[in-house]
């Protein structure tokens, strides 16, 4: 593999790194958004939980991780920040007992768009490695 060609898979994995933390950070963010509705009142099935006590909203987070120079990997996830760690379990796609209050799949559903177009800038800004 010549120089340029290395140049230019390190250029690419940067771009792909920079791009896929750059869409964590965005989903995070939006996600903590949409949960920031105050309760009273309680939320209907199918809407967004309302927020009471912010545990939930403050449990939304992402990781990247880079496995190697091709392939990288970013998840947003959503935990408690204290209580029982079911609970966005349960919210998302209800029980028994209570019929769901998802928050996280209706982001990504309405970010899937959002997201190809965020990584399709990233790599389309035009500081392209030099070719010698």
């Amino acid at each position: 593999m010549n120089q340029q060609t290395r140049d230019f898979i390190e250029w690419l994995r940067s771009r792909n790194q920079s791009a896929l933390d750059q869409l964590g950070q965005f989903l995070k963010a939006r996600t903590q958004d949409d949960l920031s509705v105050l309760f009273p009142p309680a939320s209907s099935p199918g809407e967004q939980p309302h927020k009471r006590t912010g545990n939930l909203q403050n449990g939304v987070d992402y990781t990247l991780t880079v496995f190697n120079e091709t392939a990288t990997e970013c998840k947003v996830i959503s935990q408690r920040a204290n209580g029982n760690p079911l609970v966005p379990i349960f919210l998302e796609f209800g029980t028994s007992h209570m019929l769901p209050r998802p928050y996280m799949t209706p982001r990504f559903d309405n970010l899937r768009i959002t997201g190809l177009r965020k990584i399709a800038d990233r790599f389309s800004q035009p500081n392209l490695p030099d070719s010698e």
